[in-house]
């Protein structure tokens, strides 16, 4: 009786292998057909929404203005306060020091805000349609 040839086993091996390896790639690469068709959209949804956020816009562009003209009012004050001898008389270093950070915050609400937009025209002509 003849022995079994272990290289053969090993070749049917690597071949049964091969053959479950390419099958599923092939299973894996097929197309899955074209993507899904988008959503309508709610253009009223839309409207509402963007009127919501320019309100909000408008509602943080007040906010901001009115932070700025609190930090010129702020300057001004710190610099009558400063003449009127905020900072002389004993621990008057104490009094320099709050002086400058709040000089500081004032100048750095000032200069880092957009500035103000401008109000839009009124009357014909303020539409993007001129009017019609």
């Amino acid at each position: 009786m003849m022995r079994p040839n272990p290289l053969l086993f090993l070749a049917g091996g690597v071949l049964a292998a091969g053959l479950a390896l390419s099958t599923t790639r092939g299973v894996a690469a097929q197309d899955p057909g074209p993507p899904p068709a988008p959503a309508p959209v709610d253009n009223h949804a839309l409207v509402v929404r963007i009127q919501d956020l320019e309100q909000k816009v408008a509602t943080l562009q007040a906010w901001v203005d009115g932070q700025r003209a609190q930090a010129k009012l702020t300057t001004a004050a710190l610099g009558e306060a400063e003449a009127a001898g905020f900072t002389a008389g004993p621990n008057f270093r104490s009094r320099e020091v709050l002086i400058a950070a709040w000089r500081a915050a004032a100048e750095a609400a000032q200069a880092g805000a957009a500035p103000a937009p401008a109000a839009p025209a009124k009357g014909r002509g303020s539409r993007p349609d001129n009017g019609r």
